[in-house]
């Protein structure tokens, strides 16, 4: 007499591998290898943050919305950094950018740029006089970069903007 196995259907076969309680996941340490970075200090409340991270997070309560980490995603939020007395209202685009990258404020009193890529390296120093300012982008690599923006009381802000 012959027999014929029985069949384990498929499902129950996956379930079965995936809860044996022999998977273990890789542990991450909290590795961060980075050039640049900065430090604000509020009180009791510090925020420490550095070009090029690759891990992020977001964390969400009401209309307040904390993220860590330089790669948003589809979240094309510029302004990633406000310090001091900043004052001064800024737009930047097109983000992301192809050959140039326009900027405006409202005001004429100079600020000092300084662009770095993502991974915190120096890709240009220069004043911004005046109410509108064209970069020319064409020649940096495509990626993310920061731009951040000195006035002359000290005060800074830092912008994202992707170069495609």
């Amino acid at each position: 007499m012959k027999t014929t196995p029985k069949r384990i259907p498929f499902f129950p076969l996956i379930v079965a591998f995936l809860f044996a309680g022999s998977l273990h996941a890789q542990q991450l340490e909290r590795t961060l290898l980075s050039s640049a970075g900065m430090q604000f200090d509020a009180g009791n409340v510090t925020m420490e943050w550095s070009v090029g991270e690759g891990v992020v997070a977001e964390l969400s309560a009401n209309n307040y919305r904390l993220t860590q980490g330089f790669h948003q995603g589809t979240a094309m939020i510029s302004q990633v950094l406000i310090r001091g007395e900043w004052s001064h209202v800024v737009s930047i685009f097109p983000n992301p950018a192809g050959r140039e990258l326009y900027l405006l404020k409202k005001g004429t009193e100079p600020l000092q740029l300084t662009i770095f890529d993502a991974l915190g390296q120096l890709v240009s120093e220069e004043t911004w006089n005046g109410y509108s300012k064209n970069l020319d982008v064409q020649t940096l690599n495509s990626g993310i970069y920061l731009i951040l923006m000195k006035d002359d009381r000290g005060a800074f802000a830092g912008y994202k903007f992707i170069k495609q």
